[in-house]
Parts: C-alpha cells; sequence; structure tokens
C-alpha cells in the first residue's frame, strides 16, 4: 500500500547504513584476528573475539534489515502486504 513518501526516513537509514558498516569493519577486523595471528584486538581474549565476532555479523544483519526497511517507506511503501 503506496503513502505519501517521509523524508526523515531517508535520514534515518542513512544513519543504519553507517552503523552497518561500522559493525561490518569490526567484524571483519575481529574475523582476521581469529584467523591469523594479527592483534588488532591484542587485549581480548581468544574465545572472547569468537563471540564479539557473531554479535557484530549480528548487529549488521539487523541494522542492513532496518536500512532495507527504512528505505522501502521512505519511498512511500510501509513494507507491509495488504492483507486480502
Amino acid at each position: 500500500m503506496r503513502q505519501e513518501a517521509d523524508p526523515r526516513h531517508l535520514v534515518n537509514a542513512l544513519i543504519s547504513f553507517i552503523a552497518m558498516v561500522a559493525c561490518v569493519i569490526i567484524a571483519g577486523e575481529l574475523f582476521d584476528d581469529v584467523l591469523s595471528d594479527n592483534e588488532n584486538f591484542a587485549e581480548v581474549p581468544g574465545a572472547l573475539k569468537v563471540f564479539a565476532l557473531l554479535v557484530f555479523l549480528t548487529f549488521a544483519t539487523l541494522e542492513g534489515n532496518k536500512v532495507r526497511s527504512r528505505l522501502t517507506r521512505a519511498r512511500g511503501f510501509n513494507g507491509r502486504r495488504k492483507r486480502l
């Protein structure tokens, strides 16, 4: 169902996109720590790095979903299917 577009959703989508990119960058650095002997986060124990990697990947996925939803709303769609 189409409704009037709201430009505030574009700003919110940009903020969520920046958060998603930050989570992906941190997850990439943690992934590099887990797979190789690089010490990007030297003070974090190895077992905690794996957990933190999963947490940041989860947050990146959630933020990506918010970006999609907010861009859909910014185009004037509410993101829900019309029930028959």
